[in-house]
């Protein structure tokens, strides 16, 4: 039995070693600050500070990517989560995006923060300062209201 157990063992290091070797992407593309959300003084002007403090690592260009970003299987699943909040909000790529896309975004960002599904859970538990308190959340979903009207109000001109 103590030799099975060992065997065993020696598989799991063996495996934990080997999926260190498949790395995902962790990237940080280059980033236009002429395209970025921050240039969009209508939709930015007044905008909470909070929202780069608790969004900006993985709905940007500027993530940072902490110690354990580079250790399997963690690394892929920080990987996947970055890659997915781009996807959906980029606010590198902001003026890329269609008046309606912008619309749906900001609403989206509203109704998320709101009911407590953004920042997502797992990551305030790694990262407290993203952490945002109930007058916080408050803020910005009334700032992403008043940013989605003044997109509508563009989008019309």
């Amino acid at each position: 039995m103590k030799s099975r157990t060992k065997w065993l063992l020696l598989i799991l290091v063996a495996l934990a070693v080997g999926i260190q070797f498949v790395r995902p992407a962790r990237t940080n593309p280059p980033e236009d600050p002429a395209k970025t959300i921050f240039a969009d003084a209508a939709v930015w002007q007044d905008a909470p500070k909070t929202i780069e403090r608790a969004c900006l690592d993985c709905h940007s260009s500027r993530t940072r990517w902490p110690w354990y970003s580079q250790v399997a299987p963690v690394s892929w699943l920080v990987a996947h989560d970055v890659e997915e909040g781009r996807e959906h909000f980029d606010m590198s790529n902001w003026a890329t995006y269609r008046a309606s896309r912008k619309s749906d975004v900001l609403e989206d960002i509203g109704k998320l923060v709101k009911n407590h599904s953004m920042p997502l859970p797992i990551y305030i538990t790694l990262h407290g300062e993203a952490k945002l308190t109930e007058q916080e959340r408050q803020e910005i979903s009334a700032w992403a209201e008043r940013a989605r009207a003044r997109v509508e109000i563009q989008s019309k001109e």
